[in-house]
């Protein structure tokens, strides 16, 4: 495509935001649109950008801006119909995680994207850190046998966070991510075994109300390379706990110690190597800057070597939703579920 992109947005709470404050910037972008069903939010979207208007309706933003990419930031349970009216139009997509709280949401999303040809990019923007090249290289070619992780923190205080139905759970609504990083580094997993448990968090005093979350949950993951991972998830941390959010793969000759969006600590015979996660010279968030420009050089150009440059494709990130929604499976059942990723 030649010329500006043309930009809409449909959900402009926080993490639209997030993106917005880059976006915004870019000079071969122009925002036609921006919808929420809170409208006050999009007005202000509007205005912080001078450029593109408020809309009651996304359909009817859809029609009328005629944007070429679609920004899809909305609670997990709300994927699906924007998606696919967007996709009838051939608008491609920047959608962020978790994908949908229903596979078969999003298996028909990603199969209508496909027949239409659609280049979907999703927000699991941890691929993008300067430290995960030297993760992947660092980790190749090594025997990995055992990997533990934890998201171990508190309750973000918005309404679908706290439902289960609305979220999916904090494996899906948040520890997704570090999910998606066990995939990406480590292969595909074969079986997960999970549980969770309740009790600690107080429903009655919480602001929100309809919590009906795990308090904390344990997954233990079988990988097709042989190496098992054990992943903790907590959400009941308050004043004086201690927040873990992060992986370690233990080699038979190395560790690698990933501290979430932090950094990296490489440890070998050769000694300990400690890589940052670094902002770029103009401070905008390195991974955040990667993510956005990487889906928009891919939709200007439409060739292939551009799009395969997007570290998580829709296709890729239905895996990592299975493999999420493989524990929460497993916590109802009592059962381990098997995984053909």
């Amino acid at each position: 495509m030649s010329g500006k992109l043309k930009a809409a947005v449909v959900g402009c709470g926080g993490i639209s935001n997030w993106h917005f404050g880059r976006v915004k910037n870019f000079e071969d972008v122009e925002y036609v649109g921006f919808y929420d069903i809170i409208k006050e939010r999009a007005e202000k979207m509007a205005k912080a950008k001078g450029e593109g208007k408020a809309f009651d309706c996304y359909i009817s933003m859809l029609d009328e801006s005629k944007p070429d990419i679609l920004y899809v930031c909305v609670p997990p349970d709300q994927h699906g119909m924007i998606e696919l009216e967007a996709i009838k139009r051939k608008i491609n997509m920047m959608i962020q995680k978790p994908i949908a709280t229903d596979i078969n949401v999003a298996e028909k999303i990603c199969d209508m994207a496909t027949q239409h040809n659609i280049i979907i990019a999703v927000g699991h923007q941890d691929r993008y850190l300067n430290i995960i090249d030297p993760m992947r290289e660092f980790l190749a070619g090594r025997q990995i046998g055992l990997i533990n992780g934890a998201w171990v923190g508190g309750i973000p205080m918005v309404y679908w966070w706290v439902r289960k139905t609305t979220s999916g759970g904090q494996i899906v609504e948040q520890n997704i991510h570090l999910y998606d990083m066990l995939r990406y580094f480590n292969g595909e997993p074969v079986t997960v075994y999970a549980t969770g448990g309740k009790g600690i968090v107080d429903p009655n005093v919480l602001p929100l109300r309809g919590y009906d979350v795990e308090d904390y949950t344990a997954a233990n993951v079988v990988f097709k390379n042989g190496s098992i991972a054990n992943i903790f998830t907590g959400c009941y941390l308050g004043d004086g706990g201690g927040m873990k959010l992060g992986l370690t793969f233990y080699a038979k000759d190395a560790t690698i110690d990933y501290e979430l969006r932090n950094k990296v600590i490489l440890t070998d015979k050769n000694g300990t190597k400690e890589v940052l996660v670094k902002q770029r010279d103009d401070g905008a968030e390195y991974a955040g800057y990667e993510l956005d420009r990487t889906f928009i050089e891919a939709v200007k150009s439409g060739k292939p070597e551009y799009t395969q440059k997007i570290r998580s494709p829709y296709a890729d990130a239905i895996k990592t939703l299975r493999f999420t929604l493989a524990a929460n499976e497993s916590i109802d059942t009592g059962k381990a579920v098997h995984l053909n990723l």
